[in-house]
Order: C-alpha cells, then structure tokens, then sequence
C-alpha cells in the first residue's frame, strides 16, 4: 500500500453554477434525479417519476415518459442518438428500452425502438433448475454496459448474474442472449472496453472484480481481478493514455486495474460516492470521514491528474447526483437539480499559475504531456533555469539550460556564467553544445581556453582528438594552433 498522496494542488477549472437558469429544476419539480448520461450532444438526466430529460447546448430542454417507476439507469453515446434507460417494473422485472430521439412519435417524443425484460433465471423445467421459476425471487437489473456501435449489450442484476446480449441492441431480430457468469454477490457497475484487438468486460461486484473477454462469441474467459468489489458509482474506464484503464474507488484508496492484473493504487482521503473520467483527469466526489453521508449533504469534488501527480481541482458541492462530459466539458448534476459547468482552464492560463508559485518542475511535465512542442518546453526550461540561478543554484540552474540545447541562444547562457567562479558549470555547458552538434568555432575556442584554465589535460587531449577525427577537418589549421596554443598554457 502506497502512502497517502499528498499532492500539490491548483484551480485549473473554473466552476460556473447553475448554467442551466433553474430549467431542470423546473422540469423536475417535485421528483428526485436519479441517474444521468451524456452523448450526442445531449446531457440526460432520469428522475423518480420515470421521466427522461434531455438538454442541448444552447440548454434547450426537452422531456418524456420512459417509464411507470423511476429511472435507474440511462445510457447515451457520442457516433448514435440512441438512448436506453433501465427501470424496474411493477410486477418486479426490470425494462430495458431503447429510444430513437432523432426519429419522434406522434406526440413528437422519442420513439420507443424495443423494449426488453431480461430475466436470467433458468425458465421453468430446464436442466439447470429444479425450482419453478415462478418460485424463484426476481432479480433486479442494477447496471449495464453498451458497446458503442450498439453491436453488444451486458447486463448485471442483484443476484450476482451477468447476461450478454449479442447483436443490434435497438433490433429484436438477430439479437442473442445468454448468462455468461454469476458472481458472489449483486452487480455493481459495468464497463465496456473496446481496442482494435479485443473487447473486455469489466465487472465490480460488492465482494469482487472480474474481468470478461468477450470478443469471440462462445468463447469468453474470465479472470478475477480481486477479491473485493465497490460500491454502485465507484468504477469508470480510463482512457488510451494510462497503462492501468480500470480504476476503483474504495474507502482506503483508488485501485487499477489492467485486463489481466492489478496495478498501481492512489490513496485519498475520504469516503467515496462517485468516481469518473474526462480527458486524463479522475474526478472522485467523496465525503469526509465521520461527516453526514445523505442526499443533499455536502460532497467533496477533487480533479486529480494522475500523470503530472497534481490536484486540478478541489470543491465542494451540495447533493451530487451525477458527472457528464459533454459539449468538450465537464459538468456535474445536483441533487437540486441544477447543471455546474466546471471550465478548464487553457493551457497558457495554468502555465501563469504555475510560474507565479515558482512550480516549474510540473509545468515542464505538463508541456510534455499536453503535447507542446520544443521551443516551448525550452522557453519554461529557461524561465526554471533563471529562478534557480537567482537563488544561487548555478549547477541546478545549468542542468535546466543544457535542456534548452539547441532551441535557446547559446549566448544567453555564456554571458550568465563567463565569472571564473562558474569555469566548471560553463565547460559542462560548452561540452554539451559540442555533443549536440551545436556549437561554433568560437564555442570551440573558449571551451578550450575553459580546459587551459582547469589544467585539465586530460579533457583537451581527449577533445582535440576527437575534434580531428570528427568533422573538423576544415578547421585543422586553427584547431591546431589552439591545441598548441593551450598546451603551452598547461606548463607542456
């Protein structure tokens, strides 16, 4: 166990609150937000009266019925306005439907393309149960997964059963079904991941983690991952850019997890609800240890980057009902409910943040990792190289303008450090221009003269040997004179 992280923090998000002017609130009134969803330009939001709502970019809002009883769950994707909600019915079976915004009905709301009742208990008279159906306790649908071309659909219920669904979702036709595995105890959360070489799914349970290779039809693998699940919100993927792409959230810590393995784990404080992903970014809403734990209580919102080890963000919100990313944004859902727009910051902007707290060693790594080019890296090289050096580090601060080779004027450098004090620090510069190919014949000549002044003979032999024999052969009459030139200097 790793110990408890104590990073940095900073405000790279703006919040912006209640950017929705009270319409959902409006659409709402006296029901409770139950679950959200993002995609296709919409951000979704279920409640207890079973119905959907719907807002645009330009916070247009749209509702419907989907259901008699509360929505549990909703699923929206960025390449299809396909929406599926998940409710439980009253004779006690769950309904899954899926809906076609983009294609309204009579009423102008979405169309209802298939309804589903997915039951994983063996029909009456099987092989695989002596029990009489009618007998046996219904088992909610407590998460689900979709693949993102809708080709492929998981299904989790209470009682620990997981049924994959096979062909085009929002089609009856062609569509299969099975249980593929039955774990200890209730499903969790489902998560679908999908590369050019595989598809996996990941499972959390309450007492368990497993992981289900689901790209050749019957003939799926399973691999436990751990022998303790989450709690229901406390999953989600990573994207592409981390080795470990399953992260759990738990009350010691965050734990991740590959398709095969166990990985690395982050421990932060507090009690976690919820956790999700937005561009390399882990958002965790958490409460304090021993606070009040209910719906309109206080939670703690923390942007964490993983990769740069740094806090992005950290706040609180009043009744945290769910986390969306859409429009290129990230947004929370209150319990009020109301829609919070938290607003990265641009690049330039955390770049100011940074250089005014003197962290130049996490703007270098946040350049690389946001893909900066060259000549910028080196310009905040330079800026780090410069503090250092008005501290008094010249060694450090050296270290930080060698970096900069080739993009800053070597020049800059030199006249920083031509006092005899800073000879050492100078001639490891000038030896890493050289070695990057960098340097010009007078760059040769006061490294030369940087040697004769050390006394080290050693140094200017090994040099002039190599500078015969690699390139300077224009230059040998000069770099000869210098060699003599220096050597006398040496008392030879």
């Amino acid at each position: 166990m790793a110990a408890l992280l104590q990073w940095r923090k900073f405000s790279f998000f703006d919040v912006k609150a209640n950017i929705d002017g009270g319409k959902l609130a409006e659409a709402v009134k006296d029901a409770e937000v139950t679950c959200t969803a993002a995609g296709r330009g919409h951000v979704y939001v279920g409640d207890t009266s079973g119905w959907v709502h719907s807002l645009t970019r330009q916070l247009k809002l749209d509702s419907f019925q989907a259901h008699d009883q509360a929505v549990n769950s909703i699923a929206a994707f960025d390449h299809t306005s396909v929406v599926i909600t998940v409710a439980d019915g009253k004779d006690g079976l769950s309904q899954i439907k899926v809906w076609a915004p983009d294609k309204p009905d009579v009423h102008g709301h979405p169309a209802c393309l298939r309804t589903i009742i997915p039951d994983p208990r063996p029909a009456s008279g099987s092989r695989s149960s002596s029990v009489p159906q009618q007998a046996m306790k219904v088992p909610r649908v407590t998460a689900i997964a979709v693949h993102p071309n809708l080709s492929m659909m998981a299904v989790g219920f209470s009682d620990g059963a997981i049924m994959l669904y096979r062909g085009e979702v929002s089609r009856e036709r062609g569509s299969k079904h099975r249980v593929l595995l039955t774990v200890s105890s209730g499903v969790t959360s489902l998560h679908i991941r999908h590369t050019t070489r595989a598809t996996h799914l990941f499972i959390t349970s309450c007492t368990n983690i497993y992981c289900l290779n689901c790209t050749v039809k019957d003939k799926e693998t399973t691999v436990e991952l751990d022998s303790v699940g989450c709690q229901p919100g406390c999953a989600t993927l990573a994207d592409g850019r981390q080795e470990h792409h399953f992260l759990v959230a738990r009350s010691d810590a965050i734990y991740s997890y590959t398709s095969d393995s166990r990985g690395s784990c982050y421990v932060f404080e507090g009690e976690k609800s919820l956790v999700a992903w937005f561009r390399g970014y882990l958002i965790v809403a958490s409460t304090d240890k021993g606070g009040p734990v209910g719906r309109v209580s206080d939670q703690n919102i923390t942007i964490y980057d993983l990769t740069n080890k740094l806090v992005a963000l950290s706040t609180k919100v009043q009744g945290l009902a769910g986390v969306v990313s859409e429009w290129g944004g990230l947004y929370l859902v209150t319990a009020q409910p109301a829609l919070i727009h938290m607003s990265e910051k641009d690049l330039h902007s955390k770049f100011q943040l940074l250089f005014k707290k003197n962290q130049f060693d996490i703007a270098i790594s946040l350049a690389k990792t946001q893909c900066c080019d060259q000549e910028e890296v080196a310009e905040i090289l330079r800026q780090y190289g410069d503090w250092l050096y008005s501290k008094g580090n010249h060694p450090v601060a050296m270290d930080q303008y060698i970096k900069t080779i080739p993009h800053l004027e070597p020049s800059y450098v030199i006249r920083k450090y031509l006092d005899t004090q800073h000879i050492h620090n100078l001639t490891t510069y000038l030896q890493a221009l050289h070695r990057s190919g960098s340097a010009t014949a007078d760059h040769t000549s006061l490294l030369l003269n940087c040697y004769t002044r050390l006394r080290d003979t050693k140094q200017l032999d090994e040099f002039i040997m190599i500078y015969f024999h690699f390139g300077a052969r224009r230059s040998q009459s000069k770099c000869a004179a210098l060699w003599v030139s220096s050597t006398e200097s040496c008392g030879r």
